[in-house]
């Protein structure tokens, strides 16, 4: 530990090119000859013909469903072989890097913004898909931490290409904020876990840390980097190197309402831990404190959003435990926050989330299948009736074409929430299988390799929270969507059926 003290001093010497060298030395040591590649897949596919299947479905399926058919076979029980694990990784990883979207997403709900007005829109069904993990971000973060269970050099390799979160400044008009926690939760594990005693010694993993810090943009950085700083491998010098440079980055961050109103709660909450942690050390607080209080003051003043206005309890909580627990009368630089001082510059709107069905026929269509479809069939005590209705139901599903000027994505995204809203209130029983049948069909024939998920995906997603895990009718749909000539579609089913059998 003298050691490793001592080279604090040194520690603005020991640039994070070092670490990136060392890491371009591992890669190309445990890079792969396409020859070694062959023959490893001939044994993995005599050893493990269903896994063997599954990744032959997802080479030609789209990047992002690849990679989770990829770690989804890495993480199989069934696996032994650490090598052949390896490389199914490095295989997924590189899949990875080609998913259409970079991270994940928080869909944001405050104030006037209540629950229904996401029912029927686009961002109904990217929230659906959000929560899939099937981002670059996602992927090549869960990658990192599976490959470190067995190769931790490797893990630093594929750490480092993975690019850094971007976090452009959101806008009021925005319904979700980039959400990089995945990131920073892989980076701490690779500090705890991939430098050897002798690097750690020399304070490569803090370089790490610090690094990163320093390249803080985004009020969404924040929570999840500060949980780093708890980390028990840290020194007390350490600790407050690494405290220091996260009170100088917040301090001056700008800050936009959307990222800032999401994320208060749960940075105040780790703040608060870290204060807790310097205190423990007996490490000067002030210098973050005041930095927490410029922040705060910052994220007021500026142009803030009208429904986070409405909704400024979680404002008032903040503000008023930063009073009651840090402020001090005495000192300019921690002086008690006033909230009727601090007003914004602007206030600009609400998210923008269009829906799907604007046109008045869509919703009179919409009507006219509900009626159909639930008061009518449920109604009618007589067979040939419900038949006919059923029918009607069918035939006013086929006749649904695409409005004006509407794109592909969002003919299929509306006519699969039309299929979903319907199933949903029919009961059970032959007509919903029926229906959810005919959806199959429809899903079959116009799915296609579209990075847009979200346009099959979402309504999938969807149907298939509606009928519920266990059901025969989920089950069902599953094995018809199994045969499917769309790859995207076929893969999915195969990835929902494993995921159902291990968790029985």
């Amino acid at each position: 530990m003298k050691m490793r003290r001592n080279n604090l001093r040194l520690r603005a010497l020991l640039p994070i090119a070092l670490l990136l060298a060392g890491t371009a030395q591992m890669s190309a040591q445990s890079a792969k000859t396409p020859q070694v590649l062959s023959s490893w897949r001939k044994q993995f596919h005599r050893r493990h013909r269903d896994l063997s299947e599954l990744m032959d479905m997802a080479s030609n399926a789209p990047p992002n469903l690849s990679a989770k058919a990829l770690v989804t076979i890495a993480e199989s029980p069934q696996l032994k072989n650490p090598e052949w694990k390896r490389n199914i990784l490095l295989q997924a990883f590189d899949a990875a890097a080609l998913a259409h979207d970079p991270m994940p997403r928080t869909f944001v709900l405050n104030g006037s913004f209540k629950a229904l007005d996401i029912i029927g829109t686009r961002a109904q069904l990217e929230e659906l898909i959000s929560g899939q993990g099937v981002d670059r971000l996602s992927l090549q973060s869960e990658i990192v931490a599976e490959m470190l269970k067995i190769d931790s050099s490797a893990a630093r390799d594929l750490y480092f290409r993975m690019p850094s979160p971007f976090l452009s400044r959101s806008a009021c008009a925005d319904a979700f904020v980039p959400d990089p926690s995945a990131y920073y939760a892989v980076l701490g594990e690779i500090a705890k876990a991939a430098f050897s005693s002798t690097e750690k010694q020399e304070q490569r993993d803090l370089q790490l840390v610090s690094a990163t810090i320093r390249k803080m943009k985004s009020p969404s950085d924040l929570a999840p980097i500060s949980r780093i700083l708890l980390f028990p491998q840290w020194s007390r010098e350490e600790v407050s190197l690494l405290a220091a440079d996260f009170s100088s980055i917040m301090a001056d961050m700008e800050t936009d309402d959307r990222s800032f109103s999401s994320t208060l709660s749960n940075t105040d909450t780790e703040i608060g831990r870290v204060i807790d942690l310097l205190r423990s050390h007996q490490i000067a607080t002030e210098p973050l404190l005041a930095a927490y209080r410029a922040y705060l003051t910052h994220g007021l003043t500026e142009e803030r959003c009208a429904d986070n206005i409405e909704n400024d309890a979680n404002v008032t909580k903040v503000v008023r435990r930063f009073n009651q627990q840090f402020a001090s009368e005495g000192n300019p630089r921690l002086a008690p926050l006033d909230l009727t001082e601090l007003k914004p510059a602007k206030i600009g709107g609400e998210p923008e989330m269009p829906r799907l069905f604007m046109d008045p026929a869509s919703g009179n269509f919409l009507e006219n299948i509900f009626d159909l479809a639930f008061q009518g069939l449920a109604k009618s005590a007589d067979a040939e009736d419900q038949a006919a209705r059923r029918d009607q139901v069918f035939e006013m599903f086929d006749n649904m074409q695409p409005e004006s000027g509407e794109d592909d994505n969002s003919y299929v995204m509306r006519k699969g929430l039309a299929f979903t809203a319907v199933i949903e209130v029919m009961p059970p029983g032959e007509r919903r299988e029926r229906v959810l049948l005919h959806y199959a069909d429809f899903l079959n024939s116009v799915a296609d390799n579209s990075s847009d998920l979200a346009a099959w995906l979402g309504p999938l997603s969807l149907l298939l929270n509606d009928v519920g895990p266990d059901s025969v009718e989920r089950k069902t749909l599953l094995e018809k969507l199994l045969s499917s000539p769309q790859p995207a579609v076929a893969l999915y089913a195969r990835l929902q059926h494993l995921q159902q059998d291990s968790q029985r």
